[in-house]
């Protein structure tokens, strides 16, 4: 899976920068890739998404990327942003939950792991992405989901 995959729903690719547009103040789920969808190496085939996120303000939740206070994903792709150039798009959607667990489960079978920026509760999205569960149902986890003889 990389971003040609969504062309269809994640067409208006941005850079991820101060100046671009504005995103809606409503609820989706986007998408982050590196910039003119150059891929790189996964555990299986190569993709060019580096995270994939919901909202229920996308407005808001992409500007945070810009200048990230405490939330631990803000400040790794703030991070990684000083490094490599990125891209982010956005679908519109009323149930982003949904459609995000979707798009890892995709990306997971496709590639063994999750995007490289998805790992701030790893085991929880793991977990859900692993077991079919759905984005309403509850997930405690206290270990990892994946054994040493796995």
């Amino acid at each position: 899976m990389d971003s040609k995959d969504l062309q269809e729903d994640f067409s208006n690719w941005q850079r991820l920068a101060p100046e671009m547009a504005e995103a809606p103040p409503q609820p989706g789920v986007y998408v982050i890739r590196k910039a003119g969808g150059m891929p790189f190496g996964r555990l299986s085939g190569q993709s060019d998404i580096l995270y994939i996120g919901k909202s229920k303000n996308l407005n808001k939740r992409i500007k945070n990327y810009l200048s990230p206070g405490r939330r631990k994903t803000a400040a790794r792709v703030k991070q990684m942003s000083e490094k490599i150039d990125m891209e982010v798009a956005w679908y519109l959607d009323d149930s982003p939950s949904h459609r995000e667990l979707l798009l890892l489960r995709q990306y997971w079978k496709d590639h063994d792991e999750l995007p490289p920026l998805n790992h701030s509760r790893p085991w929880k999205v793991l977990v859900k992405v692993q077991n079919g569960i759905t984005s309403t149902d509850s997930v405690n986890v206290t270990k990892s989901p994946i054994s040493a003889d796995q």
